[in-house]
């Protein structure tokens, strides 16, 4: 081979490995901009999958949440109706009495009808009756239905409120114990006109007002339980999504407990603002 086809022949190997180097380049580059948009687009799926998740879970959390807050509301509701309704008609009945008083009083002159002892306490007695089984054992009644629906859908979605389980334990034995004290007491006052004698003028109104307040005391303990799950089971449902948690309540008395994700606790309010304000709210209540 002569020198000059020598030379061409080096020339031709040289510029076929540059242009075997521009094309390896060429293909590794290729080769690396689909990588990268291939786990570009995974990413990108998968963030997609994450969010739609997110917000799924979030629309479930709500419908949720809506459930238990229509049936806390019609329970608070039935609760505020069963509790204004705890207290005998006693001055009703006494009432009764007026006319026959005022007739002994005044005799002829009197402008009331004539009417006689016995059916004064007579009417005395249906208004304490109709007390009893038209309006406290009627709404004592409502109040077991919404409870029962309340505490049915708390047990539906026990998956989605599992960290408010140990909350849900203490407020089921709170309410099993409550409501033995309501039904003990309601007892006493269903038979107290058999137990205690027609005549209701000889009964004891303080131990029959003081059955109604430990009713009513008990209503309000249930009331505030169920409050205080209300609480949990928001910030459980809602509060990773909308980013407000609500407060845990706070007694101004040890002898009144909350119930929390610990279960039933005593949990005192310390700020001395806070309680100065609340006693003077009692205060100017009682005064």
């Amino acid at each position: 081979m002569k020198p000059e086809e020598q030379i061409d022949a080096t020339q031709v190997m040289i510029h076929t490995n540059e242009v075997y180097s521009v094309d390896s380049v060429a293909i590794i580059a290729l080769i690396v901009t689909i990588a990268l948009a291939a786990i570009g687009w995974a990413i990108s799926i998968w963030l997609q999958q994450k969010n739609h998740k997110q917000e799924q879970r979030a629309k479930i959390n709500y419908e949720i949440y809506s459930q238990l807050v229509t049936a806390h509301k019609e329970l608070q509701d039935a609760i505020a109706s069963f509790n204004a309704s705890t207290q005998a008609p006693l001055i009703l009945m006494s009432a009764e009495l007026i006319p026959l008083e005022i007739r002994q009083r005044l005799g002829d002159r009197a402008l009331t009808p004539v009417v006689s002892e016995e059916e004064c306490l007579h009417k005395g007695r249906v208004k304490y009756s109709n007390w009893i089984y038209d309006e406290m054992l009627a709404k004592h009644s409502k109040y077991q239905k919404n409870l029962s629906t309340f505490m049915y859908l708390t047990e539906d979605w026990t998956a989605p409120l599992s960290s408010t389980r140990t909350a849900l334990e203490a407020l089921r034995s709170e309410l099993s114990r409550l409501n033995v004290e309501i039904a003990t007491h309601k007892g006493v006052l269903q038979r107290y006109a058999t137990n205690n004698g027609d005549d209701w003028r000889q009964w004891n109104d303080d131990e029959v007002r003081g059955l109604g307040d430990a009713i009513s005391a008990a209503v309000t303990n249930i009331s505030n339980y169920i409050s205080d799950y209300m609480v949990l089971a928001h910030n459980e449902l809602l509060a990773p999504y909308y980013g407000h948690t609500r407060l845990v309540r706070k007694t101004y008395d040890d002898s009144y407990q909350v119930i929390t994700k610990e279960g039933l606790v005593t949990r005192i309010e310390d700020d001395p603002k806070i309680r100065a304000y609340a006693e003077s709210v009692i205060n100017r209540q009682q005064a």
